[in-house]
Order: C-alpha cells, then sequence, then structure tokens
C-alpha cells in the first residue's frame, strides 16, 4: 500500500486549523508504542465499549464506537466495507472514485473525499468531521499531531502485507472483532478448497504474476495482495527466480527463458503498449510455455495491484481459480 504524506500550505492555514480544532481529550501522548501492531487494552469504564487502542504512533482513547472514520490510505475501504462500516471519508486514486471492485457494496456518493493518495487536503479532512481518522505508517508520523488535532487518530502499521493482521486491528477498533472471525475462517475453508481445486488441475505448474510498465517488467512475490493470494493461499509454484521474499522485482526480457512460467497472470498498465509490444515482438517471449500454449490471463490494476483486503483477495482467488481451471 502507498503511504499518502501532506504538509499545511501555509502557517496560517495550520494556526486557523488548530484554532478551529482545539484539543482532543482521547488523545494520549504520542509516545512510540512498544508494538508496531494495534492493541486493545481492556478498561473499567462505564461504557460497555470504551477502550484504549496501542500504536505505532502512540495510545488512542475510544470512548464510543466510532461511527464517521476519515481514512487516509485507500486499501483501508475494503477492511470497512467487509466488516459492514462505510468511510465517512477517504482518500482516492483517481477523480474520487471507489475501488470499481467494491461497486456493489459502496457508492461514491456516500462518501466524503479528502483528495488524492499524496495530496490529502486538511480542510477537507476539518470538513469531513471525523470522529476518528485512520492512517498508516511508516508515512505519516510527521503529521499525526495535526491529525490528532482534528479527531482521535491512529495509524496502522504497513511494514508487511498480512490482511488477516489489518483486518483484526480494524475490527478491534471498531468493536467487530467476531465478524472478522468469521470472515477469516469463511476466506480460510474456500481458500482450502480452492487450492485442491487448482492442484488437481494444474500439479506442480509454474504461475507467475507478471505486470508490464510503461519502463520495465515486475514479478511479484508474496509480499503483496495479488501475491499473497497465488503463493500462500493457493500454494502455487512460481518460477525459479522470483523472490518470494519480496514485494516485486523489476526483471528485463532477457530473463523471460529462465523463468519459463507455465501461466502468467498478465497485468498491461495503460501507457505501457508500446512496452507490450516489445515483449510481443521477441523471440525470447514467443517461446515461453505459457505463450506456446495460450496461458495468458488479463487482469485489471484497480484490483490486481490497487486492491488490498478480504474482499480484493476473495475476489482475486475466484478469478485465478478461474483462469488455472478452465478447460
Amino acid at each position: 500500500m502507498k503511504a499518502i504524506q501532506f504538509t499545511f500550505a501555509t502557517i496560517c492555514l495550520t494556526v486557523t486549523f488548530l484554532a478551529a480544532t482545539g484539543c482532543n481529550n482521547n488523545q494520549a501522548p504520542a509516545t512510540p508504542a512498544s508494538s508496531s501492531t494495534t492493541e486493545v487494552v481492556n478498561t473499567t469504564t462505564k461504557s460497555s465499549f470504551e477502550r484504549v487502542i496501542k500504536h505505532v504512533a502512540g495510545e488512542t482513547i475510544l470512548k464510543e464506537a466510532p461511527r464517521n472514520i476519515a481514512i487516509l490510505d485507500y486499501s483501508y475501504i475494503d477492511y470497512l466495507t467487509a466488516l459492514e462500516m462505510k468511510p465517512g471519508s477517504t482518500v482516492s486514486f483517481v477523480d474520487n472514485e471507489l475501488p470499481p471492485y467494491l461497486s456493489e457494496q459502496v457508492q461514491a456518493d456516500e462518501i466524503t473525499f479528502l483528495g488524492p493518495i499524496g495530496g490529502v487536503n486538511p480542510e477537507k479532512v476539518l470538513a469531513a468531521d471525523p470522529d476518528l481518522i485512520i492512517g498508516t505508517s511508516p508515512g505519516q508520523e510527521k503529521i499525526y499531531d495535526q491529525l490528532s488535532k482534528i479527531s482521535n487518530t491512529i495509524l496502522l502499521s504497513q511494514s508487511a502485507f498480512d490482511w488477516r493482521h489489518t483486518l483484526n486491528e480494524f475490527a478491534n477498533i471498531i468493536g467487530k472483532e467476531d465478524k472478522a472471525i468469521q470472515l477469516i475462517a469463511n476466506y480460510d475453508e474456500k481458500m482450502k478448497a480452492s487450492a485442491e481445486l487448482v492442484k488437481a488441475t494444474i500439479g506442480n505448474e509454474s504461475v507467475l504474476f507478471l505486470r508490464v510498465l510503461e519502463k520495465d517488467y515486475r514479478v511479484y512475490g508474496k509480499v503483496s495482495p495479488a501475491g499473497s493470494v497465488l503463493y500462500n493461499d493457493l500454494a502455487l509454484k512460481a518460477p525459479e527466480g522470483v523472490p518470494m521474499d519480496k514485494k516485486l522485482q523489476v526483471i528485463s526480457i532477457e530473463v523471460m527463458p529462465e523463468l519459463n512460467p507455465d501461466h502468467i497472470f498478465l497485468l498491461v498498465q495503460e501507457d505501457a503498449e508500446e512496452k507490450m509490444g516489445e515483449l510481443q515482438n521477441n523471440p525470447l517471449w514467443k517461446n515461453i510455455n505459457a505463450v506456446k500454449n495460450n496461458r495468458i490471463y488479463p487482469v485489471d490494476q484497480r484490483l490486481w495491484i490497487q486492491g488490498e483486503g478480504p474482499i480484493a483477495s476473495s475476489i482475486m482467488l475466484d478469478q485465478a481459480v478461474k483462469e488455472l481451471t478452465k478447460k
């Protein structure tokens, strides 16, 4: 996931913003937490919900279940939606759009947009009047104090991709732990059956996730949303040379014969037609097993790169099984 950063345009805006918001009495001092994970600390209070959330930027006291959450990472829409809660406001990738794969669950006119990733508008965050802000780390530590003046703010670690862990973090924050347990159990049951079906169909054949950009070619390992589905959940075999402990690796055309995958999930960026043409016209590409046997499966960037979370993973799982098991 990409971290989102912004700074206030002027000192005047900062002063105005702080004066309008005042101090948030529920925000504990931003002392670094001892753990990079979100932890709920039980409290003896009158509220059945009240909890202290330990996270990478410190501790945040939530006295009530949040109802109007501002999320500063595009992928977080998936997690909240899966937990049957819509964000009040969010950043977006392009032109105030939500992930297309979530179109049946949530509509753009139901959410306030805070600006594009990398350009959150602080005035819009303030105007959205959130009762909780959820951001990312690394990336937003420098603005944590500023965000905390608007509302309670929690920063979730993005050091490694693990949607189950992140789902449980969100569940703890909004009080839907049982729902998260159910979602994970349902997914794991589906995952096991899917892996068995694919194994019975393709055996030990290798599978590659290849992304073609304007200037380079990239292959993806386990530390990515799509790679996690392919190589962890479906237990597919990656070609030798694909680093499983990394999100991605840039490769050259000359490396293709060494990888020689039996199946390729192919993502071509909109501005990469020329680069894809170079690949298709190269004899090395034409001699790859997946190409010779017509086992190339086009996929969508908005899901296979930008999608993350239980819903995205489930859809990618379905798409992978469909392609790999079709006659």
